[in-house]
């Protein structure tokens, strides 16, 4: 394939016979009408009071972390077809660094994060616990309703938005009516063996 990896338009003349089998490019399927950005998809936001290790030397460690998501802010809407309303984010875990970040923080947060979908990642739960969610910042932000929690399943048109938080266990989905599914994961994800 080319430098920049195979294109949608490839993919569909080798569906239709018009480039050969070993020329190492593999058949995408449609499963849309148009190419419109439908959602943005990040984890491990790992916000936080201090910056780590690797990022001592910022001055202004609340500063990036708002330019940060003010850029994730900026890419939801760039990529919207409609003006008033911004592509979803959906957050796969781990939006703080501690479950109990201070005040300042979470304060931060409310006024900082743009809305979004998302399940808690390890970071985000008071001992790695869904049950105590509640106790938690990022339960607060739930409550307060920066963060749309998926528990099951959560449809934004043309998305059908399955949760996976921390701890639990991922299941296939069974009669699952026709629509964009996203399984919204964090999890530990490794091959076996390997290193």
């Amino acid at each position: 394939p080319p430098a920049s990896g195979p294109r949608k338009s490839d993919a569909r003349a080798w569906a239709a016979g018009g480039l050969p089998k070993g020329s190492g490019v593999l058949p995408v399927p449609d499963v849309r009408e148009t190419d419109d950005v439908v959602a943005i998809a990040v984890s491990d936001l790992h916000l936080s009071h201090t910056p780590p290790a690797c990022r001592s030397e910022e001055k202004d460690w609340y500063g990036c972390m708002e330019r940060q998501l003010r850029q994730l802010r900026e890419i939801q809407m760039n990529h919207s077809t409609n003006p008033y309303l911004p592509v979803p984010l959906l957050v796969a875990g781990d939006v703080f660094d501690k479950w109990n970040p201070p005040v300042e923080l979470v304060t931060f947060a409310l006024k900082n994060l743009p809305d979004c979908i998302a399940v808690p990642g390890q970071h985000d739960l008071p001992h790695h616990a869904l049950a105590d969610m509640h106790r938690s910042a990022y339960g607060l932000l739930v409550q307060a309703g920066r963060i749309r929690h998926v528990e099951e399943s959560h449809s934004q048109y043309p998305l059908m938005i399955h949760g996976f938080p921390w701890g639990e266990e991922v299941t296939p989905l069974n009669d699952a009516p026709p629509a964009v599914h996203v399984a919204l994961i964090h999890a530990y994800v490794w091959k076996p063996g390997a290193s």
